[in-house]
């Protein structure tokens, strides 16, 4: 009975080990299925690594692709993964807007965890290209000719026709942008480590879309303060119109959020360099590198949220986060 009792033991052992190997070599697939830093892009390794990193951004591309959206559309040929993941969530986060409107003057603003803002807009409004003049030459950023002026004389182009709705849309959309940036710093971390030329583009994605948070919401501010000074009727329109006012407090308080993250973020990845013998310093509009400089837009964008402080724009900035 007692060489029973050890040869069932012994059983149980190797059938407890048989079992905890099972559970292991189940796991790696999991881990390995992420594509690595220079893996080619597409919908494949997209959502993968969507998925792993960025639960919204996933959200956003799986629900606009359950409704015919390609997010190869925004691949080009030689794009690595990481080169094509940041505008495939800023476009099909725009797909979002209208998955499930059937009618026109109604936009759904995207806030996290798949959940939105229904936003119902009046028609009574002004084409944004309308205060395209009234913004001085100095705050004429980079987005101010696509999104403000419509210099590209885009019929249909959202921001223009939509006025203060349209260019919300594209807020939103460079918030998910930045958001899917800095939910990919681990990713970064594992997988780019040392190399600064893996780093530059989460340092060029995160600017630009930081610097687009300064940009739209001057925008739609100036737009609002315009309208109030010029078209009072639509002025009273907006600040009446409830889900306008939580989509947009939505969207700032996420896009902030993420700011002070890629703030802190660009410093982490200033001491990982340093760690692995680089010289590294953040001065100005670059962020240096062994003397390469990538651009992070930092002193446009210091001068538009300057900009959007002043009493004026800060009285219905407060509205609308009130």
């Amino acid at each position: 009975m007692t060489e029973m009792k050890k040869r069932a033991g012994i059983q149980f052992l190797c059938g407890l080990l048989v079992l905890i190997l099972c559970i292991l070599t189940t796991a790696t697939p999991a881990q390995a299925a992420v594509p690595k830093i220079t893996a080619h892009a597409t919908v494949s390794n997209t959502m993968k690594l969507l998925k792993k990193y960025d639960a919204d951004g996933y959200y956003l591309v799986d629900k606009a692709k359950g409704y015919g959206h390609s997010p190869a559309d925004w691949i080009s040929e030689n794009d690595t993964v990481i080169d094509s993941i940041n505008t495939i969530v800023h476009e099909e986060c725009h797909a979002n807007v209208y998955i499930g409107v059937t009618s026109y003057g109604t936009m759904k603003i995207y806030k996290g965890n798949g959940k939105y803002v229904t936003v119902n807009f009046d028609t009574d409004l002004f084409r944004t290209k309308k205060m395209a003049s009234s913004i001085p030459k100095r705050l004429r950023t980079f987005r101010y000719g696509t999104y403000v002026k419509n210099d590209g004389k885009i019929p249909n182009l959202a921001s223009d026709i939509q006025g203060a709705y349209g260019l919300l849309d594209e807020f939103t959309a460079y918030s998910w942008g930045l958001n899917n940036t800095v939910s990919l710093f681990d990713y970064y971390v594992s997988k780019a480590k040392g190399d600064f030329t893996k780093w530059a583009k989460f340092i060029n994605h995160g600017a630009n879309d930081r610097q687009a948070y300064a940009e739209f919401k001057y925008y739609i501010l100036h737009y609002l303060y315009f309208a109030k000074t010029n078209y009072p009727k639509v002025y009273k329109a907006f600040m009446n119109n409830a889900n306008f006012k939580k989509a947009f407090k939505a969207v700032d308080k996420k896009y902030r959020s993420n700011i002070k993250k890629y703030n802190a973020d660009l410093k982490k990845i200033r001491d990982i360099l340093q760690s692995k013998g680089h010289t590294v310093s953040i001065s100005g509009d670059y962020y240096y590198c062994d003397g390469y400089g990538i651009g992070t837009f930092k002193k446009d964008y210091d001068k538009l949220i300057k900009e959007t402080n002043k009493t004026k724009y800060k009285k219905i900035y407060n509205k609308l986060i009130g």
